[in-house]
């Protein structure tokens, strides 16, 4: 495994584990409760997407792409910053959510039903928290990945002139 993408699968695994963090209090996985809302299999299936299956998803396609292309990269700073920027990409997903959250939470909450998460904390308190705030933050925070991702992409294979 070359050195650029040993670098991009520590940093990227850190960051996830940030980003599901950073989730806890939100419920995105409410197993239990099924059968009794229709808004539950709605945010399992958003959350399946976008924390489980999309972050996957985007960092094989990063991992083999750093394989395949980098054999000619000579580990610098630059690349390696560039890296690092490259695995913030992981947060898009999250950001994705609260957009979601933000637009219209209740579409996947239903508070009549569940007033706390499986580790007793007030989910409406957090749901809300994240729904009063700007939409438009939340979208600038995805777009702000999204640059940072790029930037990224340009330090690593020196696009830019030097």
């Amino acid at each position: 495994m070359k050195i650029l993408s040993e670098v991009f699968l520590v940093t990227y695994s850190i960051l996830y584990g940030i980003m599901l963090n950073s989730s806890m209090g939100l419920s995105l996985f409410p197993f239990g409760r099924l059968s009794m809302s229709i808004t539950a299999l709605k945010r399992i299936l958003v959350s399946l997407t976008c924390i489980n299956i999309a972050p996957f998803v985007v960092f094989s396609l990063v991992l083999y792409h750093l394989e395949a292309n980098t054999e000619n990269i000579t580990p610098s700073i630059d690349s390696l910053f560039g890296v690092f920027l490259l695995s913030t990409i992981v947060f898009v997903f999250y950001r994705l959510i609260q957009v979601i959250i933000a637009w219209n939470y209740k579409w996947l909450y239903d508070f009549d039903r569940e007033k706390f998460d499986e580790h007793g904390h007030n989910q409406k308190e957090r749901v809300l928290f994240v729904a009063d705030s700007s939409k438009e933050g939340h979208i600038f925070s995805v777009f702000l990945y999204v640059v940072l991702f790029a930037i990224g992409w340009i330090m690593v294979y020196k696009i830019y002139p030097i």
